[in-house]
């Protein structure tokens, strides 16, 4: 308990201080090189993915658990996901400006860094979209506990059809 309450918000606060600290000298240094918008990029997911709530234990009419699936679980992943991506394309960069030492700057441009990271975030925030379609807060009575909590409620229209277009579409940000 003292590890995760005590030292796991201590290291959860640094990171997100650090990551709004790198975020302000990126935007100081001005996002005009394609190393710059990369950087400012993994800043953003990383924040993201800090920004995970762990409440477990408090009385209240809402079951933590399942409330994180959906506020906590997927946006993180998908944050990790992001970083990965952006990372990947950071080593491509440095590898191309050994390989085709006078032709990286013709080849990696501002706007199409911006461009390929747009269609990082897309990609991967797109992938959420069959989950949060699918699953809604609603009142479920949990007999363990003899009341009625806030959780996870499933569409009960959802077809098989949409189960499988939609598991597609998850999975494509792993694809690529």
């Amino acid at each position: 308990m003292v590890n995760h309450v005590a030292l796991s918000s201590a290291i959860g606060l640094f990171g997100i201080g650090a990551n709004i600290f790198n975020m302000c000298v990126f935007l100081k240094q001005g996002l005009t090189n394609s190393m710059n918008i990369s950087f400012f990029a993994i800043a953003i997911s990383d924040l993201c993915a800090m920004l995970n709530p762990y409440i477990d234990r408090v009385d209240s009419p809402l079951e933590f658990d399942e409330m994180q699936y959906l506020t906590a679980g997927w946006p993180n992943g998908t944050a990790a996901r992001i970083t990965c991506w952006v990372t990947a394309y950071i080593t491509d960069e440095r590898c191309l400006s050994i390989a085709l030492s006078l032709k990286v700057k013709r080849l990696v441009t501002t706007p199409r860094t911006s461009f390929i990271i747009f269609l990082i975030y897309l990609i991967n925030i797109l992938s959420l979209v069959p989950e949060y379609a699918s699953v809604y807060f609603g009142w479920n009575f949990y007999p363990s506990r003899n009341r009625s909590l806030l959780g996870l409620a499933w569409l009960s229209e959802v077809t098989d059809r949409q189960l499988k277009a939609w598991s597609l579409i998850s999975t494509l940000p792993w694809l690529f």
